[in-house]
């Protein structure tokens, strides 16, 4: 199995309308994110359908490209479990609740209302 990274970069509101396809819901009525196929197609290829019946979802804050690059080398042994790696680009401001909002919502703040370092919660 091979990494495969792409030079597009998507934004994180695409996790979310991606996860909801992979399991086969209906992503949240706000999500504006855009289902990232590749995933769609790795889940396709290993499991022999795009549906899956669980998943880990792991959303590192803020490791950023400068970080990838200074200590990749960090990153081997996670890089080395996966099939597919795709960055994807933060929403602005990048402060934790509102980058959190926007890949669990797959809105962006002008939509979900979370637009500064603040901890309302989500519904």
């Amino acid at each position: 199995m091979s990494n495969e990274a792409s030079n597009e970069i998507n934004c994180i509101t695409s996790i979310t309308p991606t996860l909801c396809k992979l399991i086969g819901i209906s992503p949240p009525a706000l999500a504006g994110g855009s289902v990232l196929n590749r995933v769609i197609q790795a889940a396709q290829s290993k499991f022999g359908t795009p549906y899956i019946d669980k998943c880990l979802v792991y959303c590192p804050d803020a490791i950023g490209t400068i970080l990838y690059r200074k200590y990749g080398d960090y990153f081997g042994p996670v890089l080395k479990q996966t099939t597919l790696a795709v960055p994807l680009q933060s929403v602005m401001p990048p402060k934790t609740p509102v980058c959190f909002a926007s890949m669990f919502t797959g809105a962006l703040p002008e939509i979900h209302g979370i637009k500064m370092y603040e901890k309302p919660v989500l519904k």
